[in-house]
């Protein structure tokens, strides 16, 4: 009897330290799809994201910067695309050029055929300052 009452102990106890790791991985997946919900839903602010590419363009010298910088807006151009072409049609000529050239011809961690043919999808693409 004692054997079993011990058993059953152990087998409750494991089942337990397990369900308790089991959470922990499940609330670090969560928080890593939320960050991931954030950054896709960052043009749902067009003043955010038109901050964001101006401070991309702006900070693009310092490498541990454009990184961060790079991750997500190569993230909105495979996302939400248009979005991307609108928010750069409000920049100005030269740092259009210029977002372009750092971003999307030279991309970080994407390759740049993903971008151009997700941003090709865009009707506007075509006419704006990136189809150069």
């Amino acid at each position: 009897m004692y054997k079993l009452i011990t058993a059953c102990f152990l087998l409750i106890t494991s089942f337990e330290i397990s369900a308790a790791t089991k959470t922990h991985i499940d609330i670090e997946k969560l928080i890593s799809q939320k960050n991931y919900l954030n950054t896709i839903n960052q043009c749902t602010s067009d003043k955010r994201f038109s901050s964001l590419l101006q401070n991309a363009i702006k900070n693009a010298e310092k490498s541990e910067y454009r990184a961060s910088y790079a991750a997500n807006i190569e993230e909105i151009i495979l996302q939400k695309p248009s979005c991307f072409v609108s928010s750069a049609e409000k920049l100005s000529a030269i740092d259009c050029k210029k977002l372009s050239a750092l971003y999307i011809k030279e991309p970080f961690f994407n390759p740049r055929f993903s971008l151009n043919e997700s941003l090709s999808k865009v009707k506007e693409f075509n006419n704006s300052c990136l189809a150069g």
